[in-house]
């Protein structure tokens, strides 16, 4: 084989490892985030809009395409301002 094609093979083997270790580590922040979304409708239900407000903002920062995590962040803080007025 020439050196040329073994630099070649090499490379994108180092690429395909990349590619799979950034897919895994988004992967983990999905269901990070979607774990943070499932305990912040617990913490408001129960009324503590503080603790659910930091969950969701740790959530979103995780995978801002979380709309769900999104949405209810939206609604706790339109809450909480409601409850400073």
């Amino acid at each position: 084989m020439s050196k040329r094609l073994i630099l070649k093979v090499s490379l994108i083997i180092i690429l395909c490892g990349y590619v799979s270790v950034v897919c895994y580590a988004q992967e983990q922040d999905i269901a990070e985030s979607f774990g943070m979304y499932s305990k912040c409708i617990d913490y408001y239900h129960q009324g503590k809009l503080y603790e659910a407000k930091e969950t969701l903002e740790r959530a979103v920062r995780l995978d801002s395409r979380n709309d769900e995590a999104q949405g209810y962040l939206d609604l706790v803080n339109a809450e909480l301002n409601l409850r400073e007025k």
